[in-house]
């Protein structure tokens, strides 16, 4: 990157040294610093962003209908709840439709990291070989919608564009005026096709070669809402992964043995969990596996039946 934008890595340069400058002045007059974002504002990706993960196929629909419209020039919103995926759909898509390109992956600022944020953007506007995908556009301000757009028009090059946003409704008049293509992404429970592959991709990631899950714990990875998408799947897996050379029912959080049956108290959603655990080993007999519970065989039957736990498939 240095060797290509130092124009750019110069403006980042003096961005931290102004945070800088300004947590040491307010040390040292005892007032409290200002937190400052954590979110990667600027990500920069060169060459290929596969990792062989195949997921199912209406992620494969919706990335070809991406890439179809940014191969013809057109500006695409990916639309969906945060975590599904929408920045990684549309990187992919990048990717195919130029394969030359360099990736400019750009998240909204915070109000008071707008002016700084824009002042990055005079270096990349009139680059030739780079595709930008902005995310989280409808929490990006009217004023900074517009800038950019007028930004990016004064250009002596277009761009290819791309944006994420979770309504189609909440983004930035200047920058719905530019969207020719829209791609409405499911949220990851309502594709479970994709929730075992990309389980298998994190713990990859996390212990360098491939990790067995077992059926059980893919079937209950599968059946869990998971709320904050992908983000919370990666989480749960490098947790285990980081641990153990097996992913097995037995090392998965109580909540997520719950299923989706009902919304269980905590209380329920750890006796539910503790119930599966002794189940799901398999060596136990039913007065066996009551024993180690600390309960009758009889209250066992009844949990079981309570909680809708099949004992010829515990995790499921």
């Amino acid at each position: 990157w240095s060797r290509t934008s130092s124009d750019l890595l110069l403006t980042l340069a003096r961005s931290a040294a102004s945070t800088i400058s300004l947590s040491m002045s307010a040390r040292s007059t005892g007032r409290r610093e200002r937190p400052t974002s954590r979110r990667s504002l600027f990500r920069i990706e060169h060459g290929s962003t596969g990792t062989g993960v195949r997921l199912g196929a209406e992620w494969s629909r919706l990335e070809a209908d991406a890439h179809s419209a940014m191969a013809a020039g057109s500006t695409v919103a990916v639309i969906g709840r945060p975590g599904s995926g929408r920045s990684s759909l549309l990187t992919h898509a990048a990717r195919r439709a130029f394969p030359r390109h360099r990736i400019l992956s750009a998240a909204a600022p915070t109000p008071d990291d707008v002016d700084t944020w824009l002042d990055l953007w005079t270096y990349e506007a009139d680059r030739t070989d780079t595709v930008v995908v902005l995310r989280d556009v409808d929490t990006l301000s009217d004023f900074a919608a517009q800038s950019l757009v007028d930004l990016l028009r004064s250009a002596e090059t277009r761009m290819p564009l791309a944006v994420t946003a979770e309504r189609l409704d909440d983004i930035p008049v200047a920058l719905a005026s530019v969207v020719a293509s829209v791609v409405s992404l499911p949220p990851l429970s309502d594709r479970p096709e994709d929730v075992v592959p990309l389980a298998h991709e994190f713990a990859r990631a996390v212990r360098g070669r491939d990790v067995r899950i077992t059926p059980a714990a893919e079937r209950v990875l599968q059946q869990h809402d998971w709320p904050h998408g992908a983000a919370e799947l990666r989480e749960v897996v490098t947790r285990v992964a980081s641990t153990a050379d097996i992913v097995d029912v037995a090392l998965l959080p109580a909540e997520l043995l719950a299923g989706r049956t009902r919304r269980l108290s905590s209380i329920e959603a750890f006796e539910h969990g503790e119930i599966v655990r002794v189940l799901a080993s398999g060596t136990l007999t039913m007065s066996q596996a009551a024993r180690q519970l600390g309960m009758s065989r009889a209250t066992l039957y009844r949990k079981m039946a309570y909680y809708r736990i099949d004992p010829r498939n515990p995790g499921s």
